[in-house]
């Protein structure tokens, strides 16, 4: 597995990444290793591609930015990424209004 941290960092730089994703290599190996669905595995790669580059958290807000996703495909994302953290492979952290 970690051989696969060197693979994931150039993730974040590809536009397309969603778009190509499901026929991505290393997106199939995190799938297997971990037994998660292909859209689990796109959504932890795509965060684990930030942290790695940026070691810092990043918003989901960001990633709609950076991928140009529109709103319906961004409600999806993060569905997924809600369901990666009941799981325990991330740990979401929102901002609260006042």
């Amino acid at each position: 597995m970690s051989s696969l941290y060197s693979k994931l960092s150039v993730l974040k730089d590809d536009e397309d990444f969603f778009l190509n994703s499901r026929t991505n290599k290393t997106i199939k190996e995190i799938q297997k290793e971990l037994n998660i669905t292909i859209d689990e595995a796109m959504v932890l790669s795509i965060i684990m591609s930030y942290q790695i580059q940026d070691t810092y958290s990043t918003s989901f807000d960001t990633l709609k930015k950076d991928f140009k996703l529109q709103s319906d495909e961004y409600l999806k994302y993060l569905n997924i990424a809600y369901k990666l953290e009941k799981k325990g492979f991330i740990a979401l952290a929102e901002e609260r209004r006042r």
